[in-house]
């Protein structure tokens, strides 16, 4: 025990020994949910979200997204932040068909209001709306997809909501 706790120039070697200990247990006590989340990497708040009764509300549904596919997807359209009734963002850089990303939305105005949900829609540079890639979601307000290399553009419109806004990480 001795030789534990001294070492071979003769100093105590036992605060080291606990300040690692301690770095140990507390990053196993914190675990993962504790450190710091990564910021997301494409974000939007919606200011008006259509109230209706139908399942979904899609691009082709919505006024500003409508005008966007007119242009042809014109880029001088995208990236309003706040937006009016449609999310249009480039996500090019982050499609490559391989890396779970997770989308999430936040609780509309009034708080609470639970009813509706939101549509993303993914769509290629020409302005081709990739099928089998719409997600419509209403509560739980999370979930996860994969971007298909040949996607450029992500829609998002709200459904029942006002002042929606939303991640994609």
């Amino acid at each position: 025990m001795r030789s534990f706790v001294r070492g071979p120039s003769g100093r105590r070697r036992l605060p080291l020994v606990f300040a690692g200990v301690a770095v140990v247990a507390s990053s196993i006590w914190l675990g993962p949910g504790a450190r710091a989340q990564q910021p997301p990497v494409r974000s939007g708040r919606i200011i008006s979200g259509v109230l209706t009764t139908s399942p979904s509300w899609e691009c082709r549904l919505v006024p500003d997204c409508l005008a966007w596919l007119a242009s042809d997807c014109d880029p001088a359209l995208a990236g309003r932040d706040p937006a009016w009734l449609a999310s249009i963002v480039d996500v090019g850089a982050m499609a490559d068909g391989v890396t779970r990303r997770t989308f999430w939305y936040g609780e509309a105005w009034p708080a609470g209001f639970v009813p509706g949900g939101m549509t993303v829609e993914l769509w290629t540079a020409g302005c081709r709306k990739l099928d089998g890639h719409r997600f419509w979601k209403s509560p739980p307000r999370q979930f996860g997809l994969i971007i298909p290399a040949s996607a450029r553009w992500m829609t998002v419109t709200a459904n029942d909501k006002v002042n929606a806004t939303w991640t994609l990480s």
